[in-house]
């Protein structure tokens, strides 16, 4: 085998360790990094300063589930809590069978506190229309 094979072979490897070291990089700074860092002490000190807070109902998409992180648990220690999350193409008219049985389940528990937090407000108007019924 001649220079030129192990030169590109030598390079490769080189090329795959940057890359894996990227890589790294980007993963050990991923939990870092929250989309709505402002939102969850909001959403958390206006829950804690509800009145009567016996559970809490969280009603959430993929663009707002990075919210409830350990700022968000470790202040609402002790309170039941349910999580509904809403998939972008759901009518909440007409919920799925997983969302329906989470909701009468929040309702059963005499759940009075919601949190809605969705990107596409056609979604939430509908829930609270479904909420209504």
């Amino acid at each position: 085998m001649g220079v030129t094979f192990w030169y590109f072979i030598c390079l490769g490897i080189l090329a795959i360790q940057e890359v894996r070291a990227s890589i790294d990089d980007i993963l050990q700074n991923h939990e870092e990094i929250e989309l709505h860092p402002e939102l969850e002490p909001l959403v958390t000190d206006i829950i804690l300063r509800t009145p009567d807070l016996n559970c809490l109902a969280v009603v959430c998409d993929e663009t707002y589930q990075d919210v409830f992180g350990h700022y968000f648990f470790d202040r609402l220690k002790g309170v039941p809590f349910f999580k509904v999350f809403v998939k972008e193409n759901e009518d909440l008219l007409s919920p799925n069978y997983a969302t329906l049985a989470t909701i009468r389940e929040i309702r059963k528990n005499g759940c009075h506190t919601y949190v809605v937090l969705m990107a596409n407000g056609d979604q939430v108007g509908k829930f609270l229309r479904f909420g209504d019924k």
